[in-house]
């Protein structure tokens, strides 16, 4: 009978599990962003250059939406072009 109360071991597991996953998908969308700036030096440059330390979280974004973890099938393409300094974002 379940009384809703949870083993030590069986918390230690869970508890594994979650750090291992988070780590995991941290460093690996880590590592694609980097990919994509090697990709594209150009936006690196820009991003680079930018005196406003705003500009890092919309980059930062895009970025996180570029590169999903979990996919649904469906690649991540802007619906227009959209202008980032004197090119465009993420345009392959």
């Amino acid at each position: 009978m379940a009384t809703g109360q949870i083993l030590a071991r069986e918390a230690a597991v869970t508890a594994r599990v979650l750090i291992i996953g988070g780590h995991e998908s941290t460093a690996n969308r880590i590592a694609l962003s980097a990919a994509s700036f090697v990709q594209r030096p150009k936006q690196l440059a820009l991003l680079r250059k930018a005196e406003d330390p705003k500009v890092i979280a919309p980059a930062v974004e895009e970025l996180l939406r570029y590169h999903p973890i979990a996919h649904w099938g469906i690649p991540p393409r802007p619906s227009r072009a959209s202008p980032c300094g004197e090119s465009r974002s993420w345009d392959p």
